[in-house]
C-alpha cells in the first residue's frame, strides 16, 4: 500500500485534491508534485521521480560536487522565499551528508573496490534521504462528507519531511520565541499519528556544525548507503521507487 505525500505548497486546498478509482476502490490524488511512498522502502535522493521546473544540466555538472550543489540549490528553492532557516537546514542537512562520507571514506572505498574507478566514495552521498520542503503529511482519516462516504485524509503541514521505510519523520525547526497554539495543535496531530517528530533550533542552524545536527538525527540518517547494493544517480524520471546505476565519467 502506497501513501501520497503532497509537498512544495504551503497549503492542499479541495480544488488541488483529486479523487480517483483506483485498483483498490476510490482513491485521492493532488495537483501539487507528490510522492508515493511505500512501508519498507526509504525515500532517498537515488530514488527517481524528483520534480525539476528545468532539466538539470548535467553537461555542466559531471561532478558529484556539482550535483550534490545542484541539489542543495534545487530543496533550498522548494522551502520558500521567506523560510531562512528551512533553507539553512537543507545547506546543513547537505553538509552533514558530506561529513558522513569523509568519515567512512576508507570504508566505502573497500566496498568499491571491486568496482575500480567505475564510483567514487562520494557516489553514495546519492542515497541519504530525500527531503520534502513544506510536506503535508496524513494524520488522520478523512472526515465524512455529504455523501457519506470518507473525504480524503487529514493532512499536516510540516516545514521538512523525510520518508525512512518506517514512516514519516517530520522535522520541526524551533525559534527563540514563544510557541504558538496553532503550533501545538499541530504537533498533537503528529504525535496522535505516530509520527516522528525531530525538533531542531535556530540556535544550532545558526552554528551550522554538521556534527551536531548528526547527534539530533534518528538512525535511520546515518550510514544511509547500508541497504543499498551500488551507488545510484539522482537523475532520473519515472517512480520513485525506481532506480539505475550511476556511471562515473572517465
Amino acid at each position: 500500500m502506497t501513501t501520497l505525500i503532497p509537498y512544495n505548497s504551503e497549503a492542499v486546498t479541495a480544488s488541488q485534491t483529486l479523487e480517483t478509482d483506483g485498483p483498490s476502490g476510490r482513491e485521492f490524488a493532488y495537483r501539487l508534485p507528490t510522492v508515493a511512498v511505500r512501508r519498507g522502502v526509504a525515500l532517498r535522493l537515488n530514488s527517481g521521480g524528483i520534480e525539476f521546473g528545468d532539466p538539470p544540466p548535467l553537461r555542466d555538472m559531471p561532478e558529484v560536487a556539482a550535483q550534490i550543489a545542484f541539489l542543495n540549490r534545487h530543496f533550498q528553492h522548494q522551502c520558500g522565499v521567506w523560510a531562512k532557516y528551512a533553507r539553512r537546514f537543507i545547506d546543513l542537512y547537505f553538509a552533514f551528508v558530506e561529513t558522513e562520507i569523509a568519515a567512512h571514506r576508507d570504508e566505502l572505498l573497500e566496498r568499491l573496490a571491486p568496482f575500480g574507478t567505475l564510483y567514487a566514495p562520494e557516489h553514495w552521498s546519492f542515497s541519504a534521504l530525500r527531503p520534502l520542503p513544506r510536506a503535508h503529511l496524513p494524520s488522520g482519516p478523512g472526515k465524512e462528507i455529504a455523501s457519506g462516504r470518507a473525504g480524503p485524509p487529514e493532512l499536516t503541514r510540516v516545514e521538512i519531511a523525510f520518508w525512512t521505510g518506517d514512516g514519516p519523520v517530520a522535522i520541526e525547526l524551533i525559534g527563540r520565541g514563544s510557541r504558538l497554539p496553532a503550533d501545538a495543535r499541530r504537533r498533537a496531530r503528529l504525535d496522535d499519528a505516530g509520527i516522528g517528530t525531530v525538533e531542531i533550533g535556530y540556535d544550532l542552524l545558526d552554528r551550522g556544525d554538521p556534527r551536531e545536527l548528526r547527534a539530533r538525527l534518528p538512525a535511520a540518517f546515518v550510514r544511509f548507503w547500508e541497504a543499498e547494493a551500488l551507488p545510484m544517480g539522482p537523475f532520473r524520471t519515472g517512480s520513485a521507487l525506481s532506480g539505475a546505476p550511476v556511471r562515473k565519467r572517465a
